[in-house]
């Protein structure tokens, strides 16, 4: 039996099969100790500095944790199953809202099987097991994606405030939580704010001219130091370094290109055959993103405005962190809002496909 031929009650039971197996594992399975990468966990910095005991908050996760152990609501078990009921539920719903075009081109089988691949994302998984801030920052990213699509396709000027005052509203929430990842989406926004006046002739240009552009200017702000600041937070990774650093260095003028490339490589699209753990996370959770990236490379003729808004938080976001990380593990979390986001232009195509082949004369 393929893939194809599974009917949609199949893919709700292995949803919820796999949604109560994640739901025991938290609470009988000891969560996210059970699994041992090394380095410190971010869970006790953020239970520490909660109840006043440690370091004075940092981010708006912090924030919000004090805020519950003030009111006297704050449990470090309670706030693991909240996160994980929303990467098991919400996420995969709100990334099933986001993606659709109109119409009922996802029937019952593959919105249940988006909900599902949503669903069992790995890494959502386990920063789902304690108060990790990772899940919370996906859940206000994919709410801000609502912004940018009513921006994208909204002419009616107050149906574009409205939708502008939002998006900024989350932008601001997301600097609070990482910076760059709010920059990011303040870029995506303003694109999305003007429409196919930025997003349209990208359409018109070869992907390898896109490509050399993209290099060049990167390679122009290492020259003019621009990117000085990201290379000495990566620098600190040499502090650390072990089976899950990369060692690559950006330092030369000549290899600052070849290494660059194959941080993407590295860090996105998860070749490096090291370690157990990356090869684990090659398998489950890179060959999926792999296929969506060259399906959306292969079909960008079908990209909205919408997803040439997300392609360009993709290449923003990713450009930021790729230099400044150098680390499998933290690589492993900076990339769920990378691969949700190619996901979703994934989705949106493959919907505009569906639409096309039933009214080919569109």
């Amino acid at each position: 039996m393929t893939i194809k031929k599974l009917s949609p009650e199949i893919w709700i039971l292995l949803y919820v099969s796999v949604t109560l197996s994640k739901a025991v594992f938290l609470f009988f399975g000891g969560g996210a100790d059970f699994f041992d990468f090394g380095g410190g966990n971010d869970a006790d910095y953020y239970e520490a500095s909660a109840l006043h005991q440690g370091e004075a908050a940092v981010n708006i996760w912090s924030v919000l944790l004090s805020f519950l152990v003030d009111l006297g609501f704050f449990s470090r078990q309670g706030v693991a199953s909240v996160l994980m009921f929303v990467s098991s539920i919400i996420i995969p719903y709100l990334v099933v809202r986001v993606s659709l075009i109109g119409g009922k081109v996802l029937n019952n089988k593959r919105l249940w099987f988006t909900i599902f691949v949503i669903g069992v994302y790995p890494a959502l998984f386990f920063f789902s097991l304690d108060i990790y801030r990772d899940v919370f920052m996906v859940l206000v990213y994919l709410a801000g994606l609502f912004a940018v699509k009513g921006l994208a396709k909204k002419n009616d000027l107050i149906y574009k405030l409205l939708w502008l005052t939002f998006g900024m509203a989350v932008g601001f929430m997301l600097v609070g939580l990482r910076v760059y990842l709010g920059a990011a989406y303040m870029l995506m926004l303003g694109f999305a704010l003007l429409g196919d006046k930025l997003t349209a002739p990208l359409k018109n240009i070869g992907f390898m001219y896109l490509i050399f552009i993209y290099l060049s200017l990167v390679y122009i702000f290492h020259f003019l130091g621009l990117l000085d600041a990201l290379m000495q937070y990566r620098s600190y990774f040499e502090l650390g370094a072990g089976g899950s650093t990369f060692g690559l260095q950006f330092d030369s003028v000549i290899l600052f290109i070849p290494n660059f490339v194959l941080s993407w490589a590295f860090q996105i699209f998860g070749l490096w055959p090291f370690t157990s753990l990356a090869i684990v996370l090659f398998f489950i959770e890179s060959v999926p993103f792999i296929f969506c990236f060259f399906y959306v490379l292969g079909n960008r003729v079908h990209i909205a405005t919408f997803g040439w808004c997300l392609i360009i938080f993709f290449i923003a976001y990713n450009t930021i962190w790729i230099i400044g990380n150098d680390n499998l593990g933290t690589a492993w979390r900076l990339r769920i809002f990378s691969y949700i986001s190619i996901f979703v232009v994934f989705l949106q195509i493959y919907q505009e496909k569906i639409k096309l082949s039933r009214y080919p004369s569109r």
